[in-house]
C-alpha cells in the first residue's frame, strides 16, 4: 500500500485524541489533518514547531482541549470562536502579539494559560465566561491597574495568576479591586 502515514491519520475519522507533542510536522499537515478531523475532543500540540494554526481549527466543534505551548504561533485565528465546547486553553510559551476579541464568545472555557505569550493588552470580557475558574499568566502591564479595576471575571473564578504587578502603579483612592468580590482559592501575585 502507498498511502502516506499523512494520509492514513487523515482517514481516522473517527478519532478524538490527537497527541503531538514534539513532533517535527511538515507544512500543511496540520490543515490537512484539521480538515478531516472534525470529531477531535484532544487537540495537544505542545513543543511542535508550527508557526501558524489554521482557520480549519473552528471545524472543530466538539473539541475540549487545545495545548499550543512552547509553538512559534504568534497568532490565533478568529475561528476560534467557533470552539463552543472548548474547556482548556494552553498557550503557555507562544509568541502571540494578540489574541481575538471572539475569544469571549468561548463559554464552556473553564481554564486558560497564558504566561510567557507577550500578551499584554488582554481585552477580553471574562464575565461571560460562566464556567471559568483559571487563567494563569494574566500579564498587567505598568499602566494596567486601572484595566484590572473595569475587568469582570465570573464568580466561578478560583485561582489567578497576574504577572507583572510589582511593576503596576497603585490602586487609586477608593477603588475596590474587582479580585476582593470573587472567592478565589489561588492567587499568584
Amino acid at each position: 500500500n502507498n498511502m502516506s502515514a499523512l494520509d492514513r491519520l487523515g482517514s481516522m475519522t473517527s478519532l478524538r485524541t490527537l497527541i503531538l507533542c514534539g513532533s517535527k510536522l511538515r507544512k500543511g499537515f496540520l490543515a490537512y489533518i484539521l480538515e478531516r478531523l472534525t470529531l477531535l475532543r484532544v487537540l495537544d500540540l505542545h513543543k511542535t514547531e508550527i508557526e501558524v494554526l489554521p482557520n480549519t481549527i473552528g471545524r472543530l466543534e466538539h473539541l475540549r482541549y487545545l495545548n499550543i505551548s512552547d509553538t512559534q504561533i504568534k497568532r490565533v485565528p478568529g475561528t476560534m470562536k467557533s470552539l463552543r465546547m472548548l474547556q482548556y486553553l494552553l498557550l503557555k510559551n507562544c509568541k502571540l502579539k494578540r489574541f481575538p476579541k471572539e475569544i469571549e464568545l468561548l463559554r464552556n472555557l473553564r481554564s486558560i494559560d497564558i504566561s510567557g505569550t507577550g500578551l499584554e493588552d488582554v481585552r477580553w470580557n471574562f464575565d461571560h465566561m460562566q464556567q471559568l475558574s483559571s487563567i494563569r499568566g494574566f500579564y498587567l502591564k505598568r499602566d494596567g491597574v486601572q484595566k484590572l479595576l473595569n475587568l469582570k471575571f465570573p464568580k466561578t473564578l478560583k485561582s489567578l495568576q497576574i504577572v507583572n504587578l510589582e511593576e503596576a502603579v497603585e490602586l487609586p483612592a477608593g477603588n475596590e479591586p474587582p479580585l476582593i468580590k470573587l472567592q478565589l482559592k489561588d492567587l499568584e501575585l
